[in-house]
């Protein structure tokens, strides 16, 4: 008989050890992990591409070939007029030249005199000049391509600054020498100004332009007003359509839009090993927020969504957002509309991407553009009753010796409604409702768009306002 020891049975002390090994071991491992995931989030960094979202900005637009690079660009760009007598920040000089935009242009105005003063001076001249040509010539997207930045910022101020120095010289030359050629002239810089702003792209590159769009149109609107005839409307229009897309395409504000964000999350995001956020560049990136980020913070980024989720992310904002093609429907979007955050909830992006921020600006844009056409249009007018004695019965009759094509009623995408009444006439927009009201608007001195519930948008007899706000 083959007797053989039993096998001996783990102990309760060897099985606890065992799960001590294995315990041991485990944390050991997650340890090791975690080592590594805080290297890899501390150390790497994104690597962002600026040259080549430059280039995919600039070719939605592309700059002539003798256009001026970048570093020549700012060095006219920030070279702008101080204010008479001061040395004001950018926002603030640009508040006060506002008032030289509102009242009467009289000699006992004590900012028009010290303003005359500045406007037939060598400096401002020459500065003038250099501007003119710049725009002309336009210039290349510099770093603004690859985000929000101080430098961003510094030119915006300076874009707005020159922009309201245009429109003053605009309605010197008019007030002090009758001179509309060159009013006009600076009519047409200030509107490709606003061009080159958004050739260069950046956040809110259609929205800058339609800023500076919408005011040389209320200017366009007021010299009439007062009188300024310009010799050839037709001929103003057609260098107005060769500066700006008419009409507007919303497919193209759109795509500006999108290679902008892209171009952030190129800025923000690394790409190796599976695309995480990094919140201390991303923080950085926001000139506004005044802090210094730490790239500690990047221990916290598993809380972000991965940028394959958040490209895709983009993409759905975009084709959410190419339905909004006129200022009606811009105008239907209800203001707590839920922002599409699929793949981008938590991250910094949340905010612009919302269909209310994308409703408001492409509803700046058609106010802007819709306003230039009404200024033109108004131009127009008053050239045909100069030389007919009469204004037309339709606004076909102004085309072509008076304009080269119908204005564009961007609340709906149908002509202007206008009509003689009397002596005069009525031109009017149905406004963000896109109900016709019948000419119905709000009398006073300024071209609204805000607050008009049950009102159309008036853009015929309007008169300078005497203060700004």
């Amino acid at each position: 008989m083959d007797e053989r020891p039993p096998e001996r049975q783990p102990t309760k002390h060897a099985r606890r050890r065992r799960r001590r090994v294995i315990v041991w071991v485990a944390l050991c491992a997650l340890g090791a992990w975690l080592a590594r995931f805080a290297y890899l989030r501390v150390t790497l960094r994104p690597n962002p591409r600026p040259e080549y979202w430059a280039r995919r900005i600039a070719a939605l637009d592309p700059p002539p070939e003798r256009a001026l690079s970048p570093g020549e660009a700012d060095a006219i760009l920030l070279g702008y007029p101080d204010y008479p007598g001061t040395s004001l920040p950018s926002w603030k000089a640009a508040k006060k030249l506002d008032d030289l935009l509102c009242g009467d242009w009289t000699a006992d105005r004590a900012d028009v005199a010290a303003v005359r003063d500045v406007l037939v001076s060598d400096p401002f001249q020459q500065g003038l000049a250099r501007l003119r040509e710049a725009t002309r010539r336009g210039w290349a997207p510099g770093d603004v391509a690859t985000g929000v930045s101080r430098p961003w910022f510094s030119r915006s101020m300076s874009w707005r600054v020159w922009g309201r120095w245009l429109l003053i010289h605009s309605r010197g030359v008019r007030e002090e020498l009758g001179d509309s050629g060159a009013a006009a002239e600076d009519w047409l810089t200030a509107l490709q100004l606003g061009r080159q702003g958004r050739r260069a792209g950046g956040f809110m590159a259609w929205h800058r332009e339609a800023r500076l769009v919408c005011r040389a149109a209320v200017e366009m609107i007021y010299a009439s007003a007062e009188g300024t005839a310009v010799a050839d409307t037709a001929a103003l229009a057609a260098a107005v359509d060769g500066i700006v897309a008419s009409p507007l395409p919303v497919g193209a504000v759109l795509e500006g839009e999108r290679l902008h964000l892209l171009a952030h999350l190129d800025r923000v995001y690394v790409a190796e090993p599976q695309g995480w956020l990094s919140i201390a560049d991303a923080v950085a990136a926001d000139a506004w927020r005044g802090v210094t980020p730490s790239r500690l913070w990047n221990l916290a980024s598993p809380l972000f969504h991965d940028r394959a989720s958040a490209t895709a992310g983009v993409q759905r904002f975009v084709d959410a957002s190419a339905r909004l093609d006129d200022l009606a429907a811009c105008h239907r979007v209800p203001p707590d509309a839920p922002a599409l955050l699929s793949g981008l909830d938590g991250s910094w992006l949340a905010g612009p991407l919302s269909p209310r921020w994308t409703a408001s600006t492409l509803s700046t844009c058609f106010q802007a553009r819709c306003t230039l056409d009404a200024a033109l249009t108004v131009l127009a007018l008053a050239e045909h009753h100069e030389v007919q004695g009469v204004y037309p019965a339709a606004l076909d009759e102004l085309i072509p010796a008076f304009l080269p094509r119908l204005p564009v009623d961007y609340a709906d995408r149908q002509p202007l409604r206008y009509r003689r009444s009397g002596d005069g006439y009525l031109l009017y927009s149905i406004g963000p409702e896109g109900i016709d009201d019948g000419g119905a608007g709000r009398a006073g001195r300024r071209v609204r768009w805000t607050d008009t519930a049950g009102q159309d948008v008036l853009f015929s007899d309007r008169r300078r306002p005497e203060f700004s706000e």
